[in-house]
């Protein structure tokens, strides 16, 4: 019984703990698509970020990443509301689309220089993201921030052919679109 008191006690004050730490909840909008995402702050002024997204303007598909990110600055730059100088880096999987680079093989078999895309299509990628960023957190419940994320990985394509299925494994390309700023708005509870 003693235990379970000690354990129930113990649940108990890691979520008030939790509960009283900062939170944010809102969306990124970028390149690829909008992404669901949700900020918790661990040891101020520090804090991990969850995102749940889809692909839909230059690609289809759904990934998922968590990073943990570090607050290197705080200037002062205005009286009211704080601004944030952050950089992080996570995991992320997903079934995305990316093109895979394949080599064209000439009449005689010999591999040439020149590319055939015929490799691309939707398959699992899991990669490294890495994220630098500024964010603003008005006097009022709002944060707006702008980040780049590139995606570091790999992404598997697998294909039936007339003979078998063919599976093919390359670095993630679309992941390099992470170097196009992303805006995120949060409400920040």
């Amino acid at each position: 019984m003693k235990k379970i008191i000690a354990i129930a006690a113990l649940a108990l004050a890691f979520a008030v703990s939790a509960a009283a730490q900062p939170k944010a909840i809102g969306g990124r909008f970028g390149y690829n698509g909008l992404e669901a995402s949700y900020q918790h702050y661990v040891g101020s002024p520090n804090f991990i970020e969850v995102d749940l997204g889809a692909d839909f303007f230059y690609s289809w598909g759904f990934k998922a990443a968590a990073l943990y990110n570090f607050v290197f600055a705080e200037p002062a730059w205005t009286s009211r509301g704080n601004w944030a100088w952050y950089a992080g880096a996570g995991l992320s999987t997903g079934y995305v689309y990316d093109r895979g680079k394949r080599y064209k093989d000439d009449i005689e078999g010999v591999k040439v220089t020149n590319y055939d895309y015929d490799e691309t299509g939707m398959g699992f990628m899991l990669s490294v993201p890495v994220q630098v960023g500024l964010s603003y957190t008005f006097w009022f419940p709002l944060q707006l921030s702008v980040d780049v994320r590139p995606y570091f990985g790999l992404h598997n394509v697998t294909r039936r052919n007339e003979v078998a299925k063919v599976s093919k494994t390359g670095f993630y390309e679309q992941g390099l679109w992470g170097f196009t700023p992303t805006l995120s708005v949060h409400y920040a509870f």
